[in-house]
């Protein structure tokens, strides 16, 4: 029973978009699993994907504060 209200609980913070881990020269990352949120352009500089809403994860994602 407390697994699942843990589930419960992680499926609706989920739900309440979120700014993405962005460092200067990195990738933009999802602050839930991580994934890279940007396409590296091979010169050094990552091309952010700020179209994505939602991660793959089910992560909302909101870009700006």
């Amino acid at each position: 029973m407390t697994e699942a209200i843990n589930l419960s609980i992680q499926a609706l913070n989920k739900q309440i978009p979120t700014i993405p881990k962005i460092e200067s020269w990195n990738p933009a990352l999802c602050p839930s699993c991580n994934k890279e949120l940007s396409e590296h352009l091979g010169d050094g500089y990552y091309k952010h994907w700020y179209g994505l809403k939602v991660c793959e994860c089910g992560q909302k994602i909101k870009w700006e504060d």
